[in-house]
């Protein structure tokens, strides 16, 4: 009996493929052959692994005010290291997100020059981002941190100096838009 084999590699992912490996047995002695292929599954299944990043390199921005009443910060967290067993640094996907009070969701996946992502966000609430990193086969991990985004700048108080007010009743009101 003779046995050989040949395999045809097929590449799935980055470091993940598949062998065809097809077997072949000769009897010599009566001529017979069989082939039996074989498939053999190399795969990553682990996903990324982040580093959480330090507390003190999440910056919030000034407090500005948007419309009438409502002020927003900007919010910038750091990148952070995350590996990979299988895939390259280049080859994962790597965002941050978070959502809004009023169930938007926002997606940041470009940094800044500071290496920050960089989240423009209402003020007085508790939100919580949710970094993301996907490699090249798919496997996806998340990591969570929550940061309260305050209003940091104290209200101004804007008085004129003199408002005359006309009497007409016994009674007379006045209002803070007077």
């Amino acid at each position: 009996l003779q046995l050989d084999y040949w395999d045809k590699v097929l590449n799935i992912c980055q470091a993940s493929y598949t062998i065809l490996r097809t077997w072949t047995i000769h009897d010599m002695c009566t001529g017979d052959t069989g082939s039996h292929t074989q498939i053999i599954k190399v795969l990553d299944k682990t996903p990324p692994v982040m580093t959480p990043p330090n507390e003190h390199d999440i910056k919030i921005g000034a407090t500005q005010k948007v419309g009438y009443q409502d002020c927003t910060a900007n919010v910038m967290l750091p990148w952070i290291q995350n590996t990979d067993d299988c895939s390259t640094t280049n080859n994962i996907t790597f965002y941050a997100w978070t959502t809004l009070p009023n169930g938007t969701i926002v997606i940041v996946n470009t940094i800044n020059a500071q290496g920050q992502f960089v989240f423009n966000l209402p003020v007085g609430y508790t939100y919580t981002f949710i970094y993301t990193a996907i490699d090249n086969c798919g496997n996806k991990s998340e990591l969570s941190i929550d940061v309260d985004v305050e209003d940091t700048v104290p209200p101004v108080v804007i008085c004129e100096t003199l408002h005359t007010v006309a009497l007409t009743d016994s009674i007379t009101y006045v209002f803070a838009e007077s």
